[in-house]
């Protein structure tokens, strides 16, 4: 974090302003992990793609030979549910950063 202190607004910028290290904290911290979100862009931009070429190796009844070894790859891993839904969690994370930067700051 630059600057000092915890939280809440401090003197100190020397002109005068109090600064909230709260916020200067959580900043340095996004700043720093900035360039990772480069990465949900990406699969975002390809997820639709993604998912209907997993739609073509699944099949129609799934009895593909894709299918079943996918669903013992996912046995071996103790995953429940559907591959799909392990996919779109990346996507559904994203509109949780803002609710959880609220929270923070609060």
């Amino acid at each position: 974090c630059s600057g000092g202190g915890g939280g809440g607004a401090i003197g100190g910028g020397g002109d005068g302003a109090a600064v909230d290290w709260t916020r200067v904290c959580i900043g340095d911290t996004l700043n720093m992990f900035f360039p990772m979100f480069k990465l949900y862009t990406q699969y975002s931009d390809q997820y639709d793609t993604m998912a209907l070429t997993l739609s073509q190796l699944m099949g129609d009844d799934e009895d593909t030979a894709f299918a079943q070894r996918l669903h013992e790859a996912m046995q071996a891993h103790q995953q429940t549910g559907a591959f799909q839904g392990l996919l779109i969690q990346p996507i559904q994370r994203i509109p949780r950063y803002p609710m959880l930067l609220d929270r923070l700051i609060e």
